[in-house]
C-alpha cells in the first residue's frame, strides 16, 4: 500500500459500538462527519452497517446526492474464479492449496514473523532450518511446502539463485508447517530449510524479520517409525522442491 502512494491508513476497530451502527449512521457519522470523505471506492458486493443492510448501490446514490464521488469496482476474476478473501482462506485452510491461492493473489502466499532459535534438531539431522515465530497471518493446513524465503537485512547468499517479489530478494526453500510426530514434538512449528546448501553464520541472524513465501504443498506430515526414514523423505522433499521451483 505504501508503494502505491497511500499516505495514511486508518483502521476501524470492529467493536460493539461499530457493530451496532446502522448503515445510515455509519455513512453519516463515520464517513461523512468524522472522515469528511470526498471520494469512496468499494467493491460491487460491498455491504456495510448492522446486519449488512447497506449496499454499494445505496452508497453510490447517497453519495451522488451529497456531492461525494463513489466508485464501485467490478469483481476481479482470475482463471474463471472470483478473487475474494473467503475463497483464498478456504484454499489455504482446507486443502493447503498454496498454488491455487497464489493464482488468485497474483503472488505466493506469505507468512511473516521473527526468526527464533530452535532446538537445533534439523541441524543434527543434516538439514538446518530457520524457525519463524510471532506469525500473525492465517496458517495454512499443516504439511510440507516449497517456496521462497526472504530475510530482512541479509545480503544475498553466495552462489544462491534468487527471485524477486515486491522488490525483495528470495531464496528457494522447503517448509515444514505443523508438529513433528517422528521426533515426538507436538509444538506447531513453521520452519524452512534453504535448498542452496548455504546458511548465514551471523548470530545476529536471529531476531530478524523474515517471510516464508509458499508456492506449493508437497505432502502431508507423516509419523515415521525410524529417523532414517524421515531423513530419506526429507531428501525426496528437497528434490521435489528443486524440480518445482
Amino acid at each position: 500500500m505504501q508503494e502505491l502512494g497511500v499516505k495514511r491508513l486508518h483502521i476501524l476497530r470492529f467493536n460493539t459500538e461499530l457493530f451496532s451502527l446502522t448503515y445510515y449512521d455509519f455513512y453519516e457519522k463515520v464517513l461523512k462527519d468524522f472522515f469528511k470523505v470526498q471520494a469512496i471506492t468499494v467493491g460491487e458486493n460491498f455491504r456495510f452497517g448492522h446486519r449488512r443492510i447497506g449496499t454499494a448501490a445505496w452508497l453510490q446514490a447517497k453519495g451522488a446526492n451529497d456531492g461525494i464521488e463513489v466508485c464501485v469496482c467490478p469483481a476481479v476474476r482470475r482463471f474463471s474464479q472470483t478473487v475474494c478473501s473467503s475463497a483464498i482462506r478456504s484454499m489455504l485452510l482446507e486443502g493447503g492449496e498454496a498454488e491455487k491461492a497464489s493464482d488468485l493473489l497474483g503472488r505466493p502466499y506469505c507468512l511473516e514473523g521473527i526468526i527464533a532459535r530452535g532446538d537445533q534438531m534439523g541441524r543434527k539431522l543434516g538439514f538446518p532450518t530457520m524457525n519463524l515465530s510471532s506469525i500473525e497471518q492465517l496458517r495454512p493446513r499443516d504439511g510440507i511446502y516449497c517456496g521462497w524465503v526472504w530475510v530482512e537485512g541479509v545480503s544475498p547468499f553466495e552462489h544462491a539463485p534468487i527471485v524477486r517479489f515486491d522488490t525483495k530478494e528470495l531464496y528457494r526453500a522447503v517448509f515444514h508447517l505443523g508438529a513433528r510426530p517422528t521426533l515426538e514434538d507436538t509444538e506447531m512449528r513453521c520452519e524452512a530449510h534453504l535448498l542452496e546448501g548455504v546458511w548465514p553464520n551471523d548470530e545476529g541472524f536471529y531476531g530478524r524479520r523474515a517471510g516464508f513465501y509458499l508456492q506449493r504443498r508437497i505432502r502431508d506430515i507423516v509419523d515415521f517409525d525410524r529417523l532414517e526414514a524421515l531423513e530419506k523423505q526429507i531428501e525426496l522433499d528437497i528434490q521435489e522442491s528443486l524440480r518445482t521451483l
